[in-house]
């Protein structure tokens, strides 16, 4: 009788153990935490960061990009223009070449012209090319092309449709991010259920799903970091690709580093306080 009453007092106090309470998911036991919390504050954490991380990139389009296209579309002639899928109007090459992007616009190739930058978009007489390091492709203009491609005419469409641009560039990058942290745990929340199975802790499947979304946050400051540090030229291309890599396996492995910050299951707690009793 009193190792019965001794038992249902321990499992009152196994359940009367108050939860963390989850508002930080930057440390491996701050992301533990959300295994206990709900889903309502995860992803109202993601839509956060999905905002957030939005506003990074729209800063690195908007600093890094833009001003490029403003120059080169400053620099096209006024009787520049695309008829029937043929550019004509131009008397020399119009280039805007820098680090980051580089704008070419020559119809008649009588000039060559080495540029460097991580990414190329050059327009010629009846094509145009996109690329960079990955090499380039190329697509040949409509036949039904007839267009103003002239500084009175592109300039000011650039200065009243960027805003909008950017927008819609902002709202793309937030859907993508906030799919991409919502749907990529549904393919491994099972292998952090699992571990923390094998690892004798306290871990449900929505939990374990939890704690493998809620992960996307310190991966995703590491991406932020990388774009900023991509911007001031800390790293170069390649580097900053690797570290967009490196953000899978680091949102993979976290999860996994903080289930031994989970709570032990009360069997395995009750075994260890009392290892001899029967």
């Amino acid at each position: 009788m009193a190792e019965k009453e001794e038992t249902t007092a321990g499992n009152s106090t196994a359940l009367e153990k108050p939860k963390r309470f989850a508002w930080q998911p930057f440390t491996p036991r701050g992301v533990a935490a959300f295994s206990t919390g709900t889903f309502d504050r995860v992803l109202f954490l993601l839509i956060l960061l999905g905002i957030l991380i939005s506003g990074v990139f729209v800063w690195f389009v908007k600093t890094r990009y833009c001003p490029v296209v403003v120059e080169f579309l400053n620099g096209l002639p006024e009787s520049g223009a695309v008829t029937n899928g043929a550019m004509s109007g131009f008397t020399q090459p119009v280039v805007s070449d820098h680090r980051f992007l580089s704008l070419l616009a020559n119809p008649d190739l009588g000039e060559v012209i080495n540029r460097t930058a991580d990414i190329q978009i050059e327009f010629y007489k009846q094509e145009g090319q996109a690329g960079g390091l990955a090499g380039f492709i190329s697509q040949d203009y409509p036949t039904n092309w007839n267009f103003a491609f002239s500084r009175t005419t592109a300039a000011p469409w650039w200065g009243a449709w960027e805003p909008v641009i950017l927008g819609v560039f902002a709202v793309i990058v937030f859907i993508f991010f906030y799919l991409l942290w919502v749907i990529l745990p549904l393919l491994y929340f099972l292998p952090v259920r699992i571990f923390g199975y094998l690892a004798d802790r306290s871990l449900t499947v929505g939990g374990a799903w939890r704690m493998a979304a809620i992960s996307a946050a310190p991966a995703s400051f590491c991406i932020m970091g990388a774009i900023v540090a991509y911007a001031w030229q800390w790293v170069d291309l390649i580097k900053f690709g690797l570290i967009c890599v490196g953000y899978f396996a680091f949102f993979l492995i976290y999860p996994l580093l903080a289930i031994r910050h989970l709570e032990k299951l009360p069997e395995v707690q009750k075994i260890k306080a009392n290892p001899f009793k029967s």
